[in-house]
């Protein structure tokens, strides 16, 4: 039985059903992936992200710069939508990655469009299911930075040019030009996109001269971004050393970028950006699977040029060429930030790749058994990158590196701050020291103040005060000249490693001081040492003890105090430090000041447990005893 044409159409309908579903599934998961735990993930708030919010803060408040000259010079198009962003999320993490999240979902849409425009519906699916499912175009699709912005305009400016050219609507290209002239606004690797174009005109001139455009369509396409680009082309005229510092700063010599070509065209496919902010360490963009539709993608891309002279293929190379010299031509190559301008156009390539299978297929499988088998290919290929990137995230999210690489002490310290001022009503104070170093906490903590904290004059002994300092400071010298008696709390926090170090450390002390609580002794130690109070609460992974002490004589040194979570002769959870704490313990103590330390013993949260509490001398072992003669006190949490 032959097939009607009502059976063909129906066939088509469902095909384009299946095609839409696809699509919108597609897209769906990539807004969701982009949208999903997005304050969290990654954790913490690195400095280039607080910097552009701070200056989105200024924009806010009514400041109007065309480029913005601190930290190494930064286009405005990323900090004015942060400015937008506030107005409504107020100053958050998320008010800021939420730019960059939907820049790089819009991205995806106009990614689709550029694909769809140049080779068709079938591979614009694919190019979009790989940058949905990228690791690299997901992560910077996560951070306050202004390079997210480039997926996006890239991806409308080669949707305009495609169908304006297709279509042969001035208008779409005169749209183009606009676009290409927003390139200058986005991020400083962008500026080398009207290069692509020159180049496509060159090589379009001589080799198909027949279809090249008329003087007027290169007027209205080069016509609108010389008016979108003129303010920014203007400063950059005026001020040289703002505009072109940091791309001097970071460039090489000739030599080395050609000693970098080997990393850079092995990122596909080998060898990845080690930075944990810019990747899964070493990581390459694809994954085995579609590093070899890659290699098979450039193949058929390499043959068409050569045998056909082909415009789009032309294109591509001329965009890879030219948009990976950022990263050729800078340290710490590969560097995907800065080769982040690859995209849309690097994920047409294993997407092509898909053509040249189904042209071999159909040659072997005639009818319909070429797009059968490409479908299949294709989405194999697209469930293992899929797959891969989420098994990659997953141990992304959950891995220590990231903490580190994005600051996430400095956050955690601004978050504590403006709690404390917002919360709990107390003034302060964040050595200035670390409010310069970490932009994240002026931007976080708003209520909070920077100063010299260890030449700051108190004014009175009532006030509740919450002061950051850097951990190796000594705190007895901060209070030396503070008024007392006062109620003492100085614990370190905030885990932070170097880059490249293997050993952490604590970044800060937070030291909070309030007025003295009038309360008896509950119980007293030999050597003029009380116990003031002691609170035992359980936690999700223990209990959490609270002891309050004072010393009515100065405490000799070495003193301990040890906590032990006891079921019977178990134990069940310990801990053990300087009395006081770490960062002021005893024998600095003030006559009259209270002091409270907070001590969690994990593991501890077992019906029955019994907590014993003691102080010893760490050089002797020996344990103080209380007027009662005991060598610990027992509670029941």
């Amino acid at each position: 039985m032959f097939p009607t044409a009502a059976t063909a159409s129906l066939n088509r309908g469902r095909v384009h059903f299946a095609y839409g579903l696809a699509l919108v599934m597609v897209v769906t998961l990539g807004f969701f992936a982009r949208f999903n735990q997005l304050s969290a993930e990654p954790p913490g708030f690195y400095s280039d992200e607080a910097y552009y919010a701070l200056d989105a803060v200024a924009v806010r408040d009514g400041a109007r710069p065309i480029f913005f000259e601190g930290n190494n010079g930064r286009e405005p198009l990323f900090i004015y939508s942060v400015a937008l962003s506030l107005a409504v999320f107020g100053q958050t993490v998320f008010a800021v990655r939420v730019v960059a999240a939907v820049y790089g979902s819009l991205a995806l849409v106009a990614g689709y469009g550029a694909a769809r425009g140049l080779f068709g519906p079938r591979t614009a699916l694919i190019v979009t299911a790989l940058q949905a499912f990228s690791l690299w175009a997901l992560l910077f699709s996560r951070i306050g930075l202004r390079v997210s912005t480039v997926p996006l305009v890239v991806g409308l400016l080669l949707t305009a040019v495609a169908y304006g050219w297709r279509l042969q609507r001035r208008s779409l290209i005169m749209l183009g030009g606009a676009l290409l002239g927003l390139c200058f606004y986005t991020y400083i690797a962008a500026r080398l996109i009207p290069l692509v174009f020159l180049g496509l005109g060159v090589f379009w001139y001589f080799f198909r001269r027949a279809t090249f455009p008329r003087w007027d369509w290169l007027l209205a396409f080069a016509a609108p971004a010389l008016v979108v680009a003129a303010p920014m082309l203007a400063y950059a005229l005026g001020h040289r050393e703002a505009y072109f510092g940091r791309a001097g700063q970071v460039a090489l010599p000739l030599a080395a970028a050609i000693a970098n070509l080997p990393s850079v065209a092995g990122m596909f496919i080998w060898q990845g950006d080690s930075n944990w902010r810019h990747n899964f360490s070493g990581r390459p963009v694809f994954d085995p699977l579609t590093a070899v539709a890659f290699l098979g993608g450039l193949a058929w891309l390499a043959l068409r040029l050569w045998r056909q002279r082909d415009l789009r293929a032309a294109l591509v190379f001329l965009w890879l060429a030219v948009l990976a010299l950022p990263t050729i031509f800078s340290d710490r190559a590969p560097h995907f930030l800065r080769a982040l301008a690859l995209t849309p156009v690097a994920f047409f390539v294993p997407a092509l790749a898909l053509e040249a299978f189904e042209a071999g297929v159909r040659r072997w499988l005639p009818g319909r058994g070429g797009a059968a088998w490409t479908a299949a290919v294709g989405c194999v290929l697209v469930g293992a990158h899929a797959w891969a990137t989420a098994l990659v995230w997953r141990t992304y999210a959950e891995s220590d590196a990231p903490r580190y690489a994005f600051e996430t002490a400095a956050t955690e310290l601004a978050y504590d701050a403006q709690n404390c001022a917002a919360a709990d009503g107390a003034t302060t104070w964040v050595d200035e020291r670390l409010w310069s170093r970490f932009p994240a906490i002026p931007f976080l903590a708003p209520e909070a103040r920077s100063a010299a904290l260890l030449t700051l004059q108190p004014r009175s002994a009532d006030m509740r005060l919450c002061l950051y300092v850097p951990a190796g400071e000594s705190i007895p010298d901060i209070l030396a000249h503070w008024p007392g008696p006062v109620l003492v709390e100085a614990r370190r926090a905030g885990l932070d490693r170097a880059e490249g170090a293997s050993e952490a450390y604590w970044l800060y002390t937070r030291l909070a001081l309030a007025p003295t609580v009038p309360v008896e002794a509950q119980t007293r130690f030999e050597g003029g040492l009380d116990l003031l109070s002691a609170e035992v609460n359980p936690t999700s992974t223990g209990v959490r003890v609270r002891l309050m002490w004072s010393a009515s004589q100065p405490m000799p040194l070495g003193l301990h105090t040890f906590v032990h979570a006891r079921v019977g002769d178990q134990m069940l959870g310990q801990t053990d430090g300087s009395l006081g704490g770490e960062p002021y313990p005893a024998e600095t103590w003030r006559d009259g000041d209270q002091v409270l330390q907070v001590v969690d013993v994990n593991g501890a949260g077992v019906s029955g447990a019994t907590i014993a509490i003691g102080v010893y001398d760490l050089e002797s072992g020996r344990r103080l005893l209380t007027a009662e003669g005991l060598d610990q006190l027992i509670f029941e949490p």
